[in-house]
């Protein structure tokens, strides 16, 4: 996997590391970590917050229904009944943490819901983040994604590459607001926020279309594939454990536009 760095803004804490995601505790020269997280039941969030149950750190665990979340709270974390939508309903989780990890989004192929699409993705990531700011907690890392970069034609792009033009879903629209209206700026603002971009992730357990989709082709039932169609993938424990290298720098004279392409 290669892992790109990104440079934070300048600021008195400028040579301080911060490592992501499970031994962000060595940095400071602490132990247990307790941690606030989005998106816990999903594909990523599952797994990130089993790795940061594992390394010994205590997850807080946002779920609209924590019926459907026994599994999170069987392997260890906190539930807390919220909706990224509804700012206050996420105080009480976040409140006294020591990081944030963002994961939280609506990803559904074909969707054309542009209004709740718009409430989750970027009004659920604005929220989440100005509550980081008002709670002062220390370190964040919002996972955008490659998305945001929409189709390049077959160009190879890096993390300064900034899409302009129209999107061609739903989802890569909204995600890219909530990247460059809502993390950027306040990043540009301050904020101790890390931006994480992995392309498409596949591995066990994923129940999206991509994961069905490999299913199929497997067994015989996925008749014909795209010819002209290049994704990035990831894998989905190499997206979680960040590999080589785990150390994100703050350094000076940064560009906190960019984010952190996770990429084979």
């Amino acid at each position: 996997m290669i892992y790109y760095e990104e440079s934070f803004l300048d600021n008195e804490n400028a040579d301080r590391t911060i490592l992501f995601p499970q031994t962000i505790a060595e940095a400071t020269g602490e132990g247990e970590m307790k941690y606030f997280m989005t998106g816990a039941t999903g594909f990523i969030g599952s797994r990130l917050s089993a790795r940061l149950l594992e390394s010994g750190h205590k997850v807080h665990a946002l779920v609209r229904d924590p019926a459907r979340a026994e599994s999170l709270k069987k392997a260890g974390s906190c539930l807390f009944t919220g909706d990224i939508t509804d700012a206050e309903s996420v105080r009480t989780a976040m409140k006294g943490t020591d990081g944030v990890f963002h994961l939280a989004a609506i990803y559904k192929l074909g969707i054309r819901d542009k209004k709740s699409a718009a409430l989750i993705n970027v009004e659920g990531t604005r929220n989440v983040l100005e509550l980081m700011k008002e709670l002062e907690i220390k370190k964040g890392v919002y996972t955008s994604s490659l998305a945001v970069f929409s189709d390049t034609h077959g160009r190879t792009v890096d993390e300064t590459y900034r899409f302009g033009g129209r999107h061609i879903s739903v989802y890569d629209e909204t995600k890219w607001r909530a990247h460059y209206e809502v993390a950027v700026p306040m990043m540009e603002k301050g904020l101790p926020l890390v931006i994480v971009l992995p392309g498409v992730v596949y591995g066990p357990g994923d129940m999206s279309a991509i994961g069905n989709g490999f299913v199929d082709y497997l067994n015989g039932r996925l008749k014909m594939i795209p010819s002209d169609t290049t994704f990035c993938w990831s894998y989905i424990d190499d997206v979680v454990q960040g590999k080589a290298p785990h150390k994100l720098h703050h350094r000076r004279a940064s560009r906190p536009h960019r984010g952190r392409v996770l990429a084979p």
